[in-house]
Parts: C-alpha cells; sequence; structure tokens
C-alpha cells in the first residue's frame, strides 16, 4: 500500500516540478503578539509595513511555516502560536503560503522559492531595523520544516535554532536542498511518522524518535495522526515550562536503528522542544582558554550575556572523565550557557592523596584568578557563575568562590571528598557562593559525611544508592543526579532536623526543596532527604 502511494505522489511531483513564479500575495506574513493573540497583523516585505506594526525589536522572534494543504488558520499555527505566546513574550510571524501550497507536488516544487522569499524578510529586518537574526528561531511543519532549512541557509547571517516538526518525505531523499544541520546552530528535529508521511534518516544536530518515530500512541497505525502529534508535542513542551510539568527527554542512541527499534540505551538528559535556545556553537570540541590570552579568547564562542557554567574534576580524572561529559551535554541541551572545563588533571591524578589535595587549593586559587581575569575582558559578573565540582573538585569549587569578591551565584559540590578535608581551612563552606548546595552520595568512604552548604542533600541517606555495588558507582551517582535535574527536574527532598537525621532516614520537616537543577534557590538552608530509582530516570518526583 505504501509503495503504490509513494509512487503516484512521485509521478506528480514530475509533472509539476517547476510550480511558478511566487507573487507577492502569495506569501503573506502574519504578526502575532500577547497584545494580539488571535487575530493577526499581516506584514508586507517593506519597511513601512513593519514599522508601523506591532512587531517589537526587544522581543525574540519565532517564524511558524505551515504544511501543504493548510493556511495561517491551520491547526498547527492554533497549537504552535499559543504555546510561544504563552511560554514568552515574543513576536510570532506565521508564514501563509497557502495559495502555493494546494497540494503536494506543487508546494513541494515551490520550496525553493519560498525559503527565499522568506530568508529576503528575515535579511530586511536586519538591514532596515537592526534585528539580528541571532534573535530568531524558525518552526516548520513538513514541507515547513525544509523551507526553514532553505530560508536559514539564505539569510545574511545565522540563525540559532531551527524546529523541523516531521519533515515531509517524499521527494527529498535527493532533493538539492533538503533540510540539513548545517542550515542553522543547532538543528532540532522530530520524527513522529518516519517512512510515512515523515522523513525516516536523521536530518539535524538533535533528532528525536518518540516511540519509534513511526506511529504515535494513540494513532494507531494512522501516519496523518502520527504527524499531527509532532506539533502536539511542541506546544506542549512549550506550555509544560508554566507549569514545571513533565519534559520531553530523550534517550541518547548508538544508532538510526536503534531508535526506530526502540533499543537506545545512551545517556538520558536532552531535552525536546522547549523555549530555551539551545545554540551549541561548539559542542563537542573544546575551544582552550588561557589566563591572560586575550588572543584565544576574542577567537573563542564564550559570550558575555550568557550564564557560565565553571566543571571542576575530581581525583583521578581529567577533562573528558564521565563528569565532564555527563554535566556538558545536559547543560548545553538545557540553556545557552558558556560551558567552562577546568582540566587540572596534572595535580589531580597522583595516589599520594595530601599532594592531590595541595594541588586542589592550588588549583582553586588559580581558577578564581582566571575568573576574575575573564570578567574583567569581558564585563562578565560573579553573579552569572555556576561553579560546579565532584570530590576533590567539590572543594575546589568552594575555593574559587571564597576567593573572589562579591561571592559567586551558585555553587555546587558533588559529593565533596573526605579525606584529608576534616580540618582543612579550605573545606567547602555554606559562605562560599549567595546559594551553595551540596550532594552527598557516598559520606564516610570517598564523601563528606557532615553538611557543608546552605543546603545539603543526602539522597538515600547519603551512601549507597540504589543500582549500585560499589563506592565509585555511589561517588559518581552525584552528577547523574544533577544531570537528570537539570534536564527534567524532580528529585523533591524533604526537610531534615540535622544531618543525622537525613542520614539516618528520619525527616519529616514541613518543608519541600528540589535538589539540583538549573537556578539558585537563593534563600533557602538546611538539610534534605529523598529517595531515587535505581535506574534513569533516577528521580521518584
Amino acid at each position: 500500500m505504501w509503495t503504490i502511494i509513494k509512487c503516484v505522489l512521485l509521478l506528480s511531483v514530475a509533472v509539476a516540478a517547476h510550480g511558478y513564479v511566487l507573487g507577492p500575495r502569495d506569501v503573506v506574513f502574519h504578526l502575532f503578539t500577547r497584545s494580539n493573540p488571535q487575530v493577526s497583523e499581516p506584514l508586507l516585505p517593506s519597511e513601512g509595513s513593519i514599522a508601523t506594526s506591532s512587531f517589537q525589536r526587544t522581543r525574540r522572534t519565532i517564524f511558524t511555516i505551515h504544511n501543504y494543504g493548510e493556511g495561517v488558520g491551520g491547526n498547527f499555527n492554533a497549537f504552535v502560536i499559543r504555546a510561544h505566546l504563552l511560554a514568552e513574550d515574543v513576536n510570532v510571524i506565521a508564514i501563509d503560503w497557502s495559495p502555493a501550497a494546494s497540494f503536494y507536488s506543487y508546494a513541494l516544487a515551490n520550496m525553493p522559492q519560498l525559503g527565499r522569499v522568506i530568508a529576503s524578510f528575515i535579511d530586511l529586518l536586519d538591514s532596515r531595523f537592526g534585528y539580528s537574526p541571532d534573535n530568531i528561531r524558525i518552526a516548520g511543519l513538513g514541507l515547513g520544516a525544509h523551507a526553514a532549512g532553505i530560508a536559514a541557509r539564505n539569510i545574511n547571517g545565522n540563525i540559532p535554532h531551527i524546529v523541523a516538526l516531521d519533515p515531509s518525505l517524499v521527494g527529498w531523499t535527493h532533493h538539492p536542498e533538503i533540510l540539513s544541520k548545517d542550515d542553522a546552530s543547532v538543528v532540532e528535529v522530530i520524527h513522529t511518522s518516519a517512512g510515512a508521511e515523515g522523513y525516516d534518516k536523521p536530518l539535524g544536530d538533535l533528532d528525536f524518535y518518540p516511540n519509534g518515530g513511526t506511529f504515535m500512541a494513540g494513532c494507531g497505525t494512522n501516519s496523518t495522526c502520527s504527524h499531527i502529534y509532532s506539533y502536539v508535542y511542541y506546544a506542549e513542551s512549550l506550555t509544560t515550562e508554566l507549569e514545571n510539568g513533565k519534559k520531553f527527554v530523550g534517550t541518547a542512541c548508538d544508532s538510526y536503528e536503534n531508535a526506530i527499534n526502540l533499543a537506545c540505551q545512551g545517556e538520558r538528559g536532552v531535552i525536546f522542544g522547549g523555549s530555551a535556545v539551545k545554540r551549541t556553537e561548539n559542542p563537542r570540541v573544546s575551544q582552550p582558554l588561557m589566563p591572560n590570552n586575550v588572543n584565544l579568547l576574542s577567537r573563542s564562542n564564550y559570550k558575555s550575556i550568557r550564564r557560565t557554567i565553571v566543571l571542576i574534576h575530581g581525583w583521578m580524572n581529567s577533562a573528558t572523565s564521565n563528569f565532564n561529559s555527563v554535566l556538558l551535554r545536559a547543560l548545553l541541551a538545557a540553556e545557552d550557557v558558556n560551558v567552562i572545563v577546568v582540566d587540572w588533571s596534572s595535580g589531580s591524578n597522583s595516589l599520594q592523596y595530601r599532594e592531590v589535595n595541595a594541588n586542589a587549593i592550588s588549583s582553586g586559587s588559580a581558577v578564581a584568578q582566571f575568573i576574575n581575569w575573564l570578567n574583567q575582558n569581558t564585563g562578565s559578573v560573579l553573579a552569572q557563575y555556576h561553579i560546579i565540582g565532584h570530590g576533590v573538585g567539590g572543594h575546589q569549587a568552594g575555593i574559587v568562590g571564597s576567593l573572589n569578591l562579591p561571592v559567586h551565584g551558585y555553587i555546587t559540590g558533588l559529593d565533596p571528598a573526605l579525606i584529608g578535608w576534616v580540618n582543612n581551612i579550605y573545606r567547602f563552606r555554606p559562605s562560599d557562593a549567595l546559594y551553595s548546595e551540596v550532594i552527598h552520595t557516598n559520606y564516610g568512604v570517598f564523601g563528606y559525611l557532615a553538611d557543608l552548604a546552605k543546603v545539603d542533600f543526602y539522597p538515600n541517606g547519603g551512601i549507597s544508592m540504589p543500582g549500585c555495588d560499589s563506592n565509585g558507582c555511589d561517588h559518581e551517582r552525584g552528577f547523574q543526579y544533577l544531570a537528570e535535574s537539570i534536564a527534567s527536574g524532580g528529585f523533591r527532598g524533604r526537610e531534615c532536623m540535622n544531618y543525622y537525621a537525613a542520614v539516618l532516614r528520619m525527616c519529616n520537616g514541613p518543608r519541600q526543596l528540589q535538589m539540583g537543577g538549573l537556578e539558585p534557590k537563593t534563600g533557602a538552608s538546611g538539610v534534605y532527604f529523598l529517595e531515587t530509582n535505581a535506574q534513569p530516570p533516577f528521580s521518584q518526583g
């Protein structure tokens, strides 16, 4: 059945390969804002039309591109426009190309023109109004997903984020202008009718295959229903942020085949959709930064307008250890941040623990000096920083905070080390940051027992994590819990009288608090207990 349908469509495409020249009335730009969420302001691609509209240059802008057979008033826009305006105060420009989208082959032939018309409009915003493409996201459905890529690659600049919702399959396998991961800084794709209406193989930087990517729950074998779910999921990913609800968290797959066969067993942490800008200019290959080297800094992707996360590994670790790889992935997927990985492996890879502790103190001082230099040259401020350290690196994170004034905004110690730190004047302290937090997962062996921060969490009593059969596994659970909390929240702890009560699991205090997460819980204090699952997702809520 599917083979016959595809053949018929492909023959139709061959007949109408050229479409027609799109006129000024064939593509209309409809502006929606919170002031006019239901009735649009039609915009012409002219300076006068835009200047007299409600378009606000101080806001981000979302462009939406519908599929064939729809218009600006279709279900796709009804879901997506409402969700974006609820999630944040943005300009939403819905592109109505319905005169050129009446049937599939006709619409397919008009894709290159449509993409270039959209690109010209974006260039007009840039050249006449100084509105940078860096403030734009393009979300397209079906054929509109490919049009998003064509538009992005033809502008005079760079689009940071494309969300491609079940990009069309028919006519695109060998199409020279198929959506590509090179079209934007991050191209995010969701496949919900793969191999039927939607493209099957990966196309972007992030490709999500919910339920295997072909048939969505509740749709049976109805591919049109599954296709619709792509924008339903996307809209929900936006509105769930308002209620701190559950997010669409993906599990990493080794291959496309594993994704469609529901056989993925990688890290769980990358979030689909949402309003956060997923700009990962160099998510896999680092750019070295050296103190007092302005040339390296100027050539890097560091931006002072972003928050900065500093990761400090522990004993016998390095820049490529699990601590860094797990957290790096979660952080860049959740928010547009600078992540600086401190590599002090030359000082941490020793069996002489006293020597390692001394090196941690020296390294902490060097990191503090580096941050001061960085701030002086970029205008960044300490309140923008989140310092995260593991094991010995947990104490080092505190040292960084104690040496810089005014204090850092947020410091997290993940199972800070025990040996050599009980009477050490440089150990982690509550005052090291405006908000400081410690997660204890292997107290009394690798990790410190007593509370150290403004807020201390003792998941499962602080030792013997479910699913672990070694102290090393317990010790590493801290950064795995933190990564999951960044991706999907959860991990709600109950207040304890003190850390003794926490390790004895005797906590019935009136207050509850989320462990980890992206944002500091400034003003919170106390000791908290919670339980976790043995396998991801670790959070029990």
